[in-house]
């Protein structure tokens, strides 16, 4: 959506907002349950600042604050956890910016990328064997290791779901930062990375001269200074919503397979249950 639009669109995720929010902004607060106190906070401070509002997400106290803001709120579907719903959290961020005339007709975006996920899914789903299954292979190669994702700025959407879910799926830390920035700093830490550790390197289908180039020194480089070798992970797809969400598609499934690869059950996440209940509180 980034190319249509004509103004900034800036994610926020922190309480506090930055001094240019006022009443010319568009808020758009995004919550899967309507009660992530940072989503909250800084809602509630949109408002103060008569910025234009709008709610999405199950329910919980972000319904109850857009009906006393007069805001509208768009109702998605409950999903056995929130990262499962992100399919539905994209088509209502869409609708909201086309119904603020932000941003062309999605539809024919949304149908192709849906037309290619089920076509992925015939790929990589749980009863295709691992000879033949991609995700299941690509789980195998990385379990035992701590990883190391990096990925260009605007795939970096990609690389931090793949963080986020192999720390709830997996239970297990990882990490990822950026290209070409990485190449002016971090790389010289992989001298003393950790044995274990394994870079894995997004790409995406289309790249300039420079960031092919830039990708590969990394590589080469980084390469010579590990005893890991770089996984390169590239996923071909057609339209410009399904070169991200095919990606965050496929990875969401190795981070499941290299769950059940480490005998975890993925679906609980009880120190996330602790954190909120501590937060309530105090």
């Amino acid at each position: 959506l980034g190319r249509d639009l004509k103004v900034p669109i800036i994610v926020q995720r922190e309480p506090s907002l930055s001094g240019y929010v006022n009443s010319k902004t568009l808020f758009v607060a995004i919550s899967y349950s309507g009660d992530t106190s940072e989503t909250l906070t800084a809602f509630r401070g949109a408002e103060s600042r008569h910025a234009s509002l709008v709610g999405v997400g199950t329910g919980g106290k972000l319904a109850s604050l857009c009906e006393r803001f007069r805001a509208p709120f768009l109702r998605v579907g409950s999903s056995i956890a929130p990262r499962a719903a992100l399919s539905q959290l994209i088509v209502a961020l869409a609708a909201v910016l086309e119904s603020y005339n932000l941003v062309r007709s999605t539809y024919g975006d949304i149908a192709e990328a849906g037309r290619e996920l089920a076509k992925l899914r015939s790929r990589i789903g749980s009863g295709i064997p691992v000879e033949r299954n991609p995700a299941k292979r690509l789980a195998s190669e990385i379990l035992g290791h701590f990883l190391v994702v990096y990925s260009l700025q605007r795939m970096s959407s990609v690389a931090r779901r793949f963080k986020n879910q192999l720390a709830e799926n997996c239970k297990q830390v990882a990490k990822f930062d950026l290209l070409p920035e990485s190449c002016h700093n971090e790389i010289e830490a992989w001298k003393t990375y950790p044995s274990h550790s394994l870079p894995l390197i997004l790409r995406d289908t289309e790249e300039s001269t420079f960031e092919r180039s830039s990708i590969e020194a990394f590589r080469y480089t980084i390469s010579r200074q590990t005893k890991a070798r770089p996984i390169m992970f590239r996923l071909a797809m057609k339209g410009r919503l399904s070169r991200l969400v095919g990606p965050i598609f496929f990875l969401d499934y190795v981070s499941v397979y290299l769950a059940l690869l480490m005998r975890i059950n993925p679906t609980p996440t009880e120190s996330i249950a602790k954190y909120k209940a501590l937060l309530k509180a105090n």
